[in-house]
């Protein structure tokens, strides 16, 4: 008896240990195979991630992160003595936004491998023999578990042995001469690997810590050099306190050059390292309650508007395109007190230069700065913006702008200040067999019709078997059509369902669903049954794609048909549609599925929740949960009662459907009701209330569901004081004329 228990037992034993091997493994070495390194020389590790059981464990792939760095790792470093963490300083009471692309994959056998600098958080400053372990926390234990309840681990590494040496004078010119060899001799590259030239000679000036690795860090610190500007500014705020004099200086000197283009991360650089400069290793000083104050500290704050006054002092030495991006910088932020002369001098300035800015840059000022810059004199500007361009260097023909393109943006802001300049200019742009606009890039126009045009697109569109060329004028048809058009389309249309992009696809389906009952409905049905490999994918947004243009009984009614689709895709998409267009005529219908979809998963939360590792978000099924939540309880076609509202929250299953049944139902119990718009050009973002009205005119449609006399704030959302007063008005209007009250 005796020995068949101490067999159990060991089996027993057996069985733990190897539940116990099962956890993660993370090992570590240094990706060069060496273990001694001189004082200032990159030290790159290699870590290795694996797991035996599949599927349960995953890994968060991020290399990067806005903040800086990465917060996984943590390092623990025999002796403690002789080392520190460069970015102590920066990092300490500070808060900083992070975040950046990543990917997710489930651990497996084969092992997941990652390399890093160690100097990023170890800075080795004495000779000595030194002992590295890490602990990671990028591993989470999945399997089992719902969303949200996913347990990271705490994985610690084997430990290495390093041998830190002092580092000669000559080997630290000679590396610094390949370094700035290597930065010299090839441009910056918007998009490049990790193991670019570039980049591993950035990294390796970012540690270097000498004077001369400062001048050429500040002379590589400009937004324009892409690639490596960040290792740069990471290396000037890491830099030892000894070293932050010398690099303030460098970087004043930067500002004041004609050729230097200055940048708002400069600014801070100089501030900071400056404060730390003054008192080092002071930290972020605390305000009387304390709590971290986040701009930091007064002195820091007033180093910095310090620096925006010298980069101000130095603009108008400055030449060319140096100039144009420093006068962005300036005019993008100045400090809370800065002498309304000064302001509207770079107004002015910038109002100016808008065509000597790049094409990304005129968009984000057209679309955020507007308060400022709106005004008649910009007319002639904004003539010149809207003007096509060639489709391609040397050709003949010109592109076609969509909404998003600075072109249709230029066009938009010409039409607020100079509507019939601006309308003419529009038509003459799109009344040809050659339109250079697509139909969404003036979707602000009124509604009305181009019979003569009309004419003009569908004779080209015969003609026409380029593509992107049919698209535009297929979006023209279906904005602009009178319906004579439906032999041509349906012509142009066979065979292309399912075939063409979604863009074309959308614009003939919505043409037909306007002016063709009959024969729409299975030509609608046809493009969400297309699916497979050599399909386009066009299936799983149909609807929203063909609602930018069109909103009517027929689609309406497909989009029903659509939810009892196998494809969660398609369903999603018919749901989204449905919220933002919906009518009476749906919402019985929306309420059968979600009380259907409810009766179904209740009891069985858990399997609706969860997820394999590698597999982001909640499953397909929780988020069509959460659709149908807002298809009922905030749609575009009706108004729910307090009581609707409070009996379809109580249906509700699963985390994310309840999550959101209860933020609608709190945001439709404020009062006075909110209305917030963000002005992102074109199309500004709107809210009322748990509500999302898509456009201003659904706004209207919107307001004018609520009973007379019902009280709406007005406001800009994320901002102290409206800046789009023009826009704030025009919603006023829309209250009032309805015969409500806005405050």
């Amino acid at each position: 008896m005796r020995a068949i228990l101490s067999f159990f037992l060991l089996l027993t034993y057996a069985g733990c240990a190897r539940a116990a091997n099962l956890l993660p493994e993370l090992k570590v070495r240094t990706a060069d195979g060496g273990s001694t390194y001189r004082i200032g020389e990159r030290i790159r590790l290699k870590l290795s991630f694996s797991s035996a059981e599949a599927r349960r464990y995953e890994i968060d792939e991020a290399s990067y992160d806005r903040s800086g760095r990465m917060g996984y790792e943590s390092f623990q470093v025999l002796p403690a003595k002789g080392w520190s963490d460069p970015l102590q300083d920066y990092f300490q009471n500070r808060v900083l936004f992070g975040g950046g692309l990543r990917g997710f994959s489930a651990l497996s056998t084969t092992p997941f491998k990652l390399e890093i600098d160690l100097n990023e958080w170890v800075r080795f400053e004495q000779p000595g023999v030194y002992t590295v372990q890490i602990s990671s926390g990028r591993v989470s234990d999945i399997g089992g578990h719902r969303k949200g309840e996913e347990k990271p681990l705490s994985l610690q590494s084997n430990s290495i042995t390093l041998r830190i040496v002092p580092a000669e004078k000559e080997w630290q010119q000679q590396k610094l001469a390949a370094i700035a060899s290597v930065l010299a001799a090839t441009p910056a590259q918007m998009f490049s690997s990790d193991s670019s030239p570039r980049k591993q000679a950035a990294s390796d000036l970012r540690f270097l810590g000498t004077e001369g690795a400062i001048d050429i860090m500040t002379q590589y610190y400009r937004e324009d050099e892409s690639d490596i500007w960040g290792q740069c500014e990471m290396g000037l705020r890491g830099l030892p306190a000894r070293l932050r004099t010398a690099a303030v200086a460098s970087l004043k000197r930067r500002i004041s050059e004609p050729e230097f283009p200055v940048f708002s991360n400069l600014l801070s650089t100089v501030a900071f390292l400056q404060s730390k400069a003054d008192d080092p290793g002071s930290g972020v000083k605390r305000d009387n309650e304390g709590e971290s104050i986040l701009l930091g500290s007064p002195e820091e704050r007033k180093a910095e508007e310090d620096a925006w006054n010298l980069a101000y002092q130095s603009l108008d030495r400055k030449e060319g395109g140096a100039r144009t991006a420093t006068l962005k910088m300036l005019f993008d932020w100045h400090p809370e007190h800065t002498p309304p002369e000064i302001v509207n001098d770079l107004n002015r300035k910038m109002s100016s230069s808008l065509l000597s800015l790049g094409a990304r840059d005129q968009q984000e000022l057209l679309d955020s700065h507007w308060d400022v810059l709106r005004s008649p004199e910009i007319v002639p500007v904004l003539r010149q913006m809207a003007a096509p361009s060639p489709d391609a260097p040397g050709s003949k023909e010109m592109r076609a702008a969509y909404r998003g393109y600075p072109q249709a943006t230029a066009l938009f802001r010409w039409y607020e200040v100079d509507p019939s300049g601006a309308h003419e200019e529009i038509l003459r742009q799109i009344g040809s067999a050659h339109p250079t606009l697509y139909a969404d890039a003036i979707d602000y126009l009124p509604s009305e019709s181009l019979p003569q045009s009309e004419a003009i697109w569908a004779d080209a569109l015969k003609r026409n078997e380029n593509e992107g060329r049919q698209g535009v004028l297929l979006s023209l048809i279906a904005r602009f059509g009178t319906g004579v058009s439906v032999a041509t389309v349906r012509q142009v249309t066979q065979g292309k369902i399912g075939v063409w992009g979604c863009r074309e696809q959308s614009a003939a389906l919505a043409y037909l669903v306007r002016f063709d009952e009959t024969g729409a409905p299975g030509m609608v049905e046809d493009a969400v049954a297309a699916r497979g490999k050599d399909k386009t994918g066009c299936n799983h947004s149909v609807f929203t794609d063909v609602g930018q243009y069109v909103s009517n009984p027929v689609l309406l009614a497909e989009a029903v048909k659509a939810l009892d689709d196998p494809d969660n895709e398609v369903v999603l998409d018919a749901l989204k549609f449905l919220e933002a267009h919906g009518d009476q005529s749906v919402e019985q219908p929306t309420l059968q599925h979600y009380l259907k979809w409810s009766d179904h998963w209740r009891g069985h939360e858990s399997r609706l929740e969860n997820r394999e590792a590698g597999k982001l978000g909640p499953s397909g099924e929780a988020e069509i949960g959460k659709e149908l939540v807002r298809a009922v309880m905030a749609n575009q076609g009706w108004v729910p009662s307090a009581a609707e509202l409070d009996a379809a929250a109580r249906q509700c299953v699963g985390e994310n459907a309840c999550a959101e049944a209860d933020e609608i139902y709190k945001k439709s119990a404020e009062r006075p009701i909110s209305i917030s718009f963000w002005d992102v050009g074109q199309r500004p973002q709107l809210t009322l209330a748990q509500f999302t009205p898509g456009t201003m005119e659904l706004l209207e449609e919107k307001i004018r569901q609520f009973p007379r006399g019902t009280r709406f704030n007005v406001y800009q959302f994320g901002e102290k004081e409206t800046k789009n007063q023009v826009l704030k008005q025009r919603i006023v209007k829309m209250i009032e004329d309805a015969g409500m009250d806005a405050q």
